[in-house]
């Protein structure tokens, strides 16, 4: 089969790229495979995507690796870490204007005034040269405690670019219903980790300013979405009672005085159940009798994966496996379970800028990984700079990256012959006959082609005739 050097131009820029593909996993509403990006972590625990191809994962232990597409690399200058218990280095964030002043948050236990305790720390990254720059504390939890118990700890940022940080009780349960202590909150602060004025405890002297929301055990989730606004928590229960919840301002999620959960080994009951007291947020979904341990935590708003948009996936580390829940406005209308067993204990779960799945194993050694679909089109890998968008959204001068129309989720932004941009669209087509929209200016007025590159010829639907293919 002969193709022309515009044709074979396009075919080559459009092969699958990245690490080799695992074997096919059955799921309930598609097959999926699953991809290891990279091996050789030791515990990582949160990891944040700086472009497509590289990415920050913190290590339980006290390091900062990258990941830069081929290798993975040490980060200099991550402040000290009190790797004690289930404590260390923990999550990771970018700011959201990190583009611009490469400023990378990291939540870790830390020893000070005679405790252990959760703080936050951001400092600047200068990628090339792997090293964290001007570090400072922005936050720490006032009162440590001892012990290595349940530091939490995950952040989000929201749409007006505040931080919320999620604090774990460290084992002193009854201190998550007190006010004026940050065991067991979920935290709210400036990017600068000042704490906002209008916070929902700000004018009760007793309190402290920076809480959002308390009552939590031990939340390892934490989601912002920008769609709905509504920022996404999860949380360890005792045995049984781990809880999603959708947060509300100023609300007592009520560990330990009401749960779900009862105490390990004896089963007694702990407290009231959430939803005999008023004065108690119910959470949106619960687990009993048995606890998953989610970690890990995020909504798809994906297309690449078409099947699960809308869905909220969340890591477990008891049962080792990835959770799909499928929820309305009431709740949980169902759950799957992906992946038991296969890869270990899941400690964090992130969407890509692929739009792809990925997550992280608590192993050592750990490892990242993709989730992709199983049957992918033949322009899958295809690489892109902005991610995905609506096709309207396209500069058809100087763009290229994946798109999305509705008709049909595969569709890839390319240039042929150095003239046209094509939307390919339609779900059976090959590199010999291409169903396409092209952009025919820099507005991305256009219209319906067929191409047939083994000949050189495309039909304009518009035009209702056949015309050469550039270049051919």
């Amino acid at each position: 089969m002969a193709y022309s050097k515009s044709t074979r131009l396009l075919l080559l820029t459009m092969l699958p790229f990245g690490p080799a593909l695992a074997d096919t996993f059955e799921t309930e509403s598609t097959d999926i495979r699953v991809a290891e990006v990279t091996g050789g972590l030791q515990n990582p625990w949160g990891f944040v995507f700086l472009t497509e191809g590289d990415v920050l994962l913190t290590e339980r232990p006290g390091r900062l690796r990258l990941w830069d597409g081929e290798e993975l690399h040490t980060v200099e200058g991550v402040p000290p870490v009190e790797a004690t218990g289930q404590g260390g280095m923990l999550d990771v964030a970018l700011h959201p204007d990190f583009a611009d002043n490469r400023l990378v948050y990291l939540t870790h236990s830390a020893a000070y005034d005679g405790g252990v305790g959760t703080v936050v720390t951001r400092g600047r990254l200068d990628a090339e040269a792997r090293i964290l720059e001007e570090v400072e504390t922005i936050y720490r939890m006032p009162a440590p405690g001892g012990g290595g118990q349940h530091f939490g700890s995950r952040m989000a940022f929201d749409a007006e670019g505040y931080l919320f940080v999620s604090v774990g009780d460290r084992g002193n349960r009854h201190a998550a219903q007190d006010l004026g202590r940050a065991e067991g909150t979920l935290l709210r602060l400036h990017d600068n980790g000042s704490i906002p004025a209008d916070n929902p405890f700000t004018d009760d002297p007793d309190a402290l300013d920076e809480i959002w929301s308390y009552g939590h055990r031990n939340a390892q989730g934490l989601f912002y979405d920008f769609e709905t606004g509504i920022l996404w928590q999860h949380e360890h229960g005792p045995r049984g009672g781990d809880t999603l919840n959708a947060i509300t301002r100023g609300a007592n999620y009520g560990w330990p005085v009401a749960t779900y959960g009862d105490e390990y080994g004896s089963g007694v009951e702990i407290g009231d159940l959430p939803h005999e007291r008023e004065d108690i947020e119910n959470p949106f979904a619960y687990w009993v009798p048995t606890s998953i341990a989610p970690s890990g935590l995020t909504l798809y708003r994906g297309h690449a994966l078409p099947h699960w948009r809308g869905q909220i996936f969340l890591g477990t580390l008891a049962q080792q496996h990835i959770r799909r829940l499928v929820f309305d406005d009431a709740g949980v209308v169902h759950e799957e379970e992906i992946l038991r067993g296969e890869f270990g204990r899941i400690r964090d779960i992130r969407t890509g800028p692929d739009d792809l799945l990925y997550f992280v194993t608590d192993q050592n050694p750990g490892g990242l990984y993709r989730i992709e679909p199983a049957e992918v089109s033949w322009w899958f890998g295809l690489p892109a700079t902005g991610g995905w968008r609506a096709s309207g959204e396209a500069d058809a001068g100087g763009d290229i990256g994946w798109l999305y129309d509705g008709y049909w989720p595969w569709v890839a932004l390319a240039r042929l012959g150095g003239e046209p941009w094509l939307w390919v669209a339609e779900a059976q087509s090959t590199p010999e006959a291409i169903t396409a929209y092209r952009a025919a200016d820099a507005d991305g007025n256009g219209s319906w082609i067929h191409l047939r590159t083994e000949e050189g010829w495309y039909f304009d639907y518009s035009e209702e005739n056949w015309y050469p293919l550039p270049g051919s």
